[in-house]
């Protein structure tokens, strides 16, 4: 990112909460499940693929990817 913003990260085995502003986004994961959750209400749940990609409903993707877009969409 390419402007002087950080986020605050709260971690657990089980659980990752990314947040800024008044935004945030949780990540918790059970096995290979993760259900992610987000500040405006939106959620879903991913599967984490033995190669280590995020497998949607639709699209399957790589992790560092799917990072980026949700770090863009939480400090926009």
């Amino acid at each position: 990112m390419s402007a002087n913003q950080q986020a605050q990260i709260e971690a657990t085995d089980e659980r990752i909460e990314a947040s800024h502003g008044g935004k945030w986004l949780r990540l918790t994961r059970t096995g290979a499940r993760i259900l992610w959750e987000q500040s405006g209400g939106d959620r879903g749940e991913l599967e984490l693929t033995p190669a280590g990609k995020l497998r949607g409903p639709v699209v399957e993707e790589e992790m560092d990817m799917a990072a980026e877009s949700w770090a863009r969409e939480l400090m926009g």
